[in-house]
């Protein structure tokens, strides 16, 4: 029977408790469900399309884009006269990555941020309600770092409690309702963040609204589930047969140089062809090991490596391991002792970016921002997590006080990610305080290439238009100003001070 009632499906980033979020007693449980990858990009991937990575070719945060031919959740739903929408508090769902196939309405919202119900419940009310509404909510209580602090976690799952309650709130009691967990939060892990180990990626997964597809089955679900069976759940109201669940992590290779994870269970389990080669699912350490080391960040430019030589796997696998142990190690030590055992890992393994970055990050806590700096620009020489590397440089040369290079790696940063409000912000922001020094100091010419530069970034930005009219007073340039200023009174009509400063013109 297909499912023609509206549809809210919440996916969360990080600890989430699905029993606990008042789905109400109907509500069924699936205590085994595992996420494909742990990562929300991928996850949410497999949780619309049905598709496991492998399939849809998703494997990390900040890389890669849904074919616009790939069947989905939304685009089956949207056939049937659904009224699609997503309203999403995660960087990593941006709409570059394809995610939007079928969603007539795609937002992305701050992070942890009750503006999510606002904007559902204004969805909602403007919606023709003659037709069924599917909508998806995503909320990211771990967003900027997986975190070791337990209380930090807990604040943030009851913050996500309270905006699902909200969302929930703007449905009817007939509606169906599914919270999906993408992946969980390992606090035991050695570098304080996600792994392929089971405490992190087994999820539970609550269902309420299709009682009558799910009779004779017990509300606590306990045969192993892939959070990808959500597309055939929602679109038929039928459990599917259960199937061997595959989860897999890259961030091996991202991170260390080394072979991705693959974890298969259940019966007849299969590793499925990744065009990864032969991989063992035990061929790092212990899974619990390699988990995601900084969330909301670029975490490569490039293709996923191809192995084709079992051979030279199995020989990598001691050294991973022997590699993982000692950089769990250093990482445990700070101050002092933390830059010298990092010191020691750099010499020894020049190539691998992520202990130039560890290394620079202890530099930047003992305010050695030279060394910090040198440290974070050998990790972007190597190509890996670039974006992130640069600005850390452009922080750096900021604090030393070498502001024409601070721009010029914020620059480094946003070319290689334009369409990143962040970094367009960013660069923005420091050349706007640097051209407004420079006017002030009467470096007219600096000053002008500058404020021109922001103008550029943001042609909304009122601070900007402001201060290069200032710049056109000085040089004379009446006219030019005159228009700068009106213009900004446009984009924010009741600015005092473009309102004193244009009064001053009129004869």
């Amino acid at each position: 029977m297909l499912v023609q009632q509206d549809i809210l499906l919440v996916t969360v980033d990080g600890r989430f408790d699905a029993p606990a979020l008042s789905l109400g007693t109907e509500a069924f449980v699936f205590e085994h469900a595992y996420s494909p990858a742990p990562f929300t990009l991928p996850a949410a991937a497999s949780v619309l399309t049905g598709l496991l990575p492998p399939s849809h070719g998703l494997r990390v945060d900040g890389v890669g884009a849904l074919s616009p031919d790939t069947p989905t959740l939304a685009t089956a739903l949207a056939g049937r006269g659904f009224d699609c929408a997503a309203f999403l508090s995660s960087a990593a769902l941006d709409p570059r990555h394809g995610l939007t196939n079928g969603f007539s309405t795609y937002v992305l919202v701050p992070p942890s941020s009750s503006a999510v119900v606002d904007l559902v419940a204004a969805h909602l009310k403007k919606a023709d309600r003659k037709r069924p509404q599917f909508v998806w909510v995503h909320l990211s209580p771990a967003m900027g770092g997986a975190s070791t602090n337990e209380a930090a976690l807990a604040e943030a799952a009851i913050e996500a409690g309270r905006m699902y309650k909200g969302v929930l709130a703007t449905f009817g009691a007939d509606a169906v309702r599914a919270v999906v967990p993408l992946f969980g939060v390992d606090d035991e892990a050695v570098f304080s963040g996600l792994s392929l180990a089971d405490a992190s990626m087994r999820v539970q997964v609550a269902v309420s609204g299709l009682e009558a597809g799910m009779e004779g089955l017990s509300r606590r679900a306990e045969a192993p589930r892939s959070i990808a069976d959500m597309k055939e759940l929602l679109l038929t109201g039928g459990v599917p047969l259960p199937a061997p669940v595959y989860s897999e992590s890259v961030l091996p290779w991202y991170a260390f140089g080394l072979p991705p994870l693959q974890v298969v269970r259940g019966e007849g389990a299969v590793l499925p062809p990744l065009g990864l080669g032969a991989i063992k699912s035990d061929v790092l350490a212990t899974q619990t090991q390699m988990m995601v080391l900084r969330r909301g960040g670029h975490l490569g430019e490039g293709l996923i490596p191809v192995y084709t030589n079992a051979a030279g796997v199995a020989a990598l696998d001691a050294a991973g391991t022997a590699l993982v142990v000692r950089a769990a190690s250093a990482r445990a030590l700070s101050g002092d002792e933390g830059v010298a055992a990092l010191r020691s890992l750099v010499h020894d393994f020049p190539d691998i970016a992520l202990f130039h970055e560890w290394l620079g990050n202890d530099y930047w806590q003992l305010r050695d921002y030279t060394e910090a700096c040198n440290a974070y620009a050998k990790a972007s020489d190597l190509g890996v997590n670039r974006v992130w590397a640069y600005r850390q440089q452009s922080k750096c040369h900021l604090l030393i006080g070498n502001v024409p290079l601070a721009i010029d790696k914020a620059e480094n940063a946003f070319l290689l990610n334009p369409e990143d409000p962040a970094l367009r912000y960013g660069l923005s922001r420091l050349l706007l305080n640097t051209g407004s020094a420079l006017l002030a100091s009467g470096q007219y010419a600096s000053a002008a290439e500058c404020l021109s530069r922001v103008r550029w970034l943001e042609p909304k930005n009122v601070d900007g238009a402001l201060q290069l009219a200032r710049l056109q007073l000085e040089l004379g340039q009446t006219n030019n100003a005159t228009s700068l200023l009106k213009e900004a009174l446009q984009i924010k009509p009741g600015h005092v001070q473009a309102k004193q400063m244009l009064e001053t013109l009129r004869p």
